[in-house]
Formats: structure tokens, C-alpha cells, sequence
């Protein structure tokens, strides 16, 4: 039974309960509604807890998609977006330690820097930062 379908059930009993209290309460007998009162906040944790694992349920199988489209290439990690492009590369200490991809910053050649936990690693499937270009020195004017 999927998360849908239990928490529309355990609706149904909620009411069902609800009702049967309510029938219960002519009656004038308190040791059943007692019982009843129970039974609907049993269904009521129950209905709580089907929620609470439906959300762990999605964040999981998101976590599951973002792994299965990021993989680890010459010293970083990349992910590969909807249309087949590669995007990073990301950190690989953040991603393996608290799975958050974070973008490295290029430094220099082939050496980028994490901004979030500011590990330096060199990552040769990533484009060669260019040289800075050379500097000049002025000329001593002729005047």
C-alpha cells in the first residue's frame, strides 16, 4: 500500500471513530468512549508517523536521483544535467562527507578551491584555467 493510500485509510478510520464516538456519547457510557477516544488518537499518531515517512520517503529517492546523475572524474565531481551537459566540477570532500555539491573556484592551471571547506585539489578533467597575461613593464618616456 503506498503513503496515499494509507493515509486516506487511516482517514477513514479516524472518522469512523469519530462517528462512533459521537453514538457512544448518547448512550451516556464512559468506559467506551474512553476506549474510542484511544482507538482515535492511536489512528491520529499513526496518520502522523504514515506522513512523516512519506517526506523521508521523497527526500530519499531525490538524494537517489542526484546520485545516480553525479560521478567522480579526474579529481572532482560532475553531474550530468537534464540535456547530457556536464556540470562542475563540484568538491568531492563536501559531496562524500555531507553530500552537498558545491562548485570548486579555479585557481590556477588545473587547481581549483572549495569554497565551502577551502580544500585545494587539482582536477585534470576540468578546462585549464589560462595564464594570466604577462606584465608589462612601462617604458621611461622619451620627452
Amino acid at each position: 500500500m503506498d503513503p496515499v493510500q494509507a493515509a486516506a485509510s487511516i482517514t477513514a478510520v479516524i472518522n469512523a471513530l469519530k462517528k462512533a464516538r459521537e453514538v457512544v456519547g448518547r448512550l451516556k457510557d464512559a468506559e467506551v468512549q474512553a476506549i474510542l477516544l484511544d482507538a482515535q488518537e492511536h489512528a491520529l499518531s499513526l496518520k502522523e508517523d504514515v506522513l512523516a515517512l512519506r517526506a523521508e520517503n521523497l527526500a530519499l529517492k531525490e538524494q537517489l536521483a542526484a546520485k545516480s546523475t553525479v560521478k567522480f572524474d579526474g579529481g572532482g565531481y560532475w553531474s550530468t544535467t537534464g540535456d547530457g551537459h556536464r556540470d562542475g566540477p563540484f568538491c568531492s570532500r563536501c559531496y562524500d562527507a555531507e553530500a552537498k555539491l558545491v562548485r570548486l573556484q579555479p585557481t590556477r592551471e588545473y587547481w581549483h578551491q572549495c569554497p565551502n571547506c577551502g580544500k585545494s585539489c587539482e582536477v585534470m578533467s576540468a578546462p585549464r584555467k589560462p595564464d594570466p597575461p604577462p606584465l608589462r613593464r612601462a617604458l621611461p618616456r622619451e620627452d
